[in-house]
């Protein structure tokens, strides 16, 4: 079932997650079950906005497109897979999460 998503939300790394930036990608470690992830270069951008920015989705998709250069309508699309995919994964909070 899709995650509803509201354009003011803030999503949140998970606590349990340690990040570093190598050589322009994004390493991530979930010690809790000895994974370690590494995230593509847009994927970087959209952690670190998360991270550093506390970005809310609206900020993060206007940023994505300025970046990029990308339709919004496809920047958005692939945005909230993106963000599905982070929350099924347990890298980032839930908009439901407390």
């Amino acid at each position: 079932m899709p995650i509803a998503f509201d354009a003011e939300w803030r999503p949140r790394i998970s606590h349990r997650m340690a990040a570093r930036n190598v050589s322009g990608r994004m390493l991530i470690l979930d010690p809790q079950i000895d994974r370690l992830m590494r995230l593509n270069s847009t994927g970087t951008c959209i952690w670190e906005w998360i991270a550093e920015d506390r970005c809310s989705l609206a900020e993060l998709l206007e940023r994505l497109v300025a970046q990029f250069e990308v339709e919004r309508d496809q920047a958005q699309s692939d945005l909230l897979d993106y963000l599905e995919a982070l929350i099924h994964e347990g890298l980032i909070d839930s908009p439901t999460a407390p």
